[in-house]
């Protein structure tokens, strides 16, 4: 019989916090199993010797960090912090860390200091930019941990290698470049990300979220318009998963004037000749969505609808910037 895994439940950042003290402190263990787990993946995570420690000490939520931990190892103490992270996205928290950790280093000697922003998934250009330029915290990037923790997944202890697995299936679920079969909005993103970003981002502008609702959207906008304000296009995981090809043009964002959302509403109206989309007068941040009910069956299918709506799409908001 197999046994369901416990990470699959526990999915939440505190959760793998617990696993993250634990695995520390397991340094000195009793455990010889255990012990050797501990001591690699500190050197993994620090990338230096850390032979001849005397002590290991960990506290959670030390200032509101994640982790804490401090290794004396020889006659130098690593003080290692680590933000943890699962789908969240980091949110400007870690300057004010930062500052905490400069006051409590003021009283340290012969230290050495460890950021580490630990997360079980893949970075956005924009989180990398602001983890790692602007607050200087070093990113333990989810290849290293997936190549980590898969050496474990058939390990005689049980947390261990329920929490490998767990890790291992994330991994692969992130790098995915198939149709999922289910709904979860983590593989959607995945596909979203590695097959149909991939294949469009010659036509277009495109991202990807994993949104804090039950689904992940692949987003995009016309080229070299990165950096204006145009309304969007989005095909959502929650149509995909039924195979059903419905887009959405939008325009979420407060900084629109009064008059711009019926507009584009008035150009898309004009330009849908071949009565492909459904104008959406009734609601204020939404233009328009597929009219007819569109299905497909292979991700290729998917691939060639969405390359044929991009030139409309483009269409719309080129004329609408004109008029604007």
């Amino acid at each position: 019989m197999i046994m369901k895994n416990i990470f699959d439940y526990a999915t939440k950042e505190l959760t793998q916090d617990a696993f993250l003290m634990w695995v520390l402190d397991c340094y000195k263990d009793e455990d010889k199993n255990l012990r050797s787990i501990s001591r690699k993946f500190v050197k993994t995570l620090l990338k230096i010797d850390t032979s001849n420690v005397k002590w290991v000490w960990v506290k959670p939520q030390w200032k509101k960090i994640d982790v804490t931990c401090h290794i004396q190892c020889k006659d130098v103490k690593h003080l290692i912090y680590i933000e943890d992270k699962t789908d969240s996205y980091e949110h400007n928290q870690l300057d004010t860390y930062n500052d905490e950790i400069k006051k409590m280093v003021s009283h340290e000697s012969n230290y050495v200091v460890h950021k580490l922003y630990y997360k079980t998934a893949f970075l956005t250009d924009d989180e990398r930019e602001r983890v790692v330029r602007v607050s200087g915290w070093t990113v333990i990037e989810f290849k290293d941990i997936y190549e980590f923790w898969k050496k474990y997944v058939n390990n005689s202890n049980l947390i261990v290698s329920s929490y490998a697995k767990h890790v291992v299936e994330r991994y692969l679920n992130a790098t995915n470049i198939e149709l999922p079969l289910d709904d979860d909005k983590r593989k959607w993103g995945a596909f979203f990300h590695n097959y149909l970003l991939e294949n469009i981002k010659d036509i277009c502008d495109p991202w990807v979220s994993v949104t804090r609702f039950s689904y992940s959207c692949l987003q995009l906008r016309p080229l070299d318009m990165e950096n204006e304000l145009v309304p969007y296009l989005e095909l959502r995981s929650s149509d995909c998963h039924k195979r059903i090809f419905n887009i959405r043009v939008l325009l979420y964002d407060n900084r629109y004037k009064e008059n711009d959302g019926a507009l584009c509403k008035d150009v898309a109206s004009k330009l849908n000749n071949d009565n492909q989309f459904k104008i959406d007068y009734n609601l204020k941040q939404q233009i328009l969505h597929t009219k007819k009910k569109i299905t497909f069956e292979t991700k290729e299918d998917l691939l060639k609808l969405l390359r044929e709506i991009i030139p409309a799409y483009i269409s719309i908001i080129n004329e609408w910037k004109k008029v604007r």
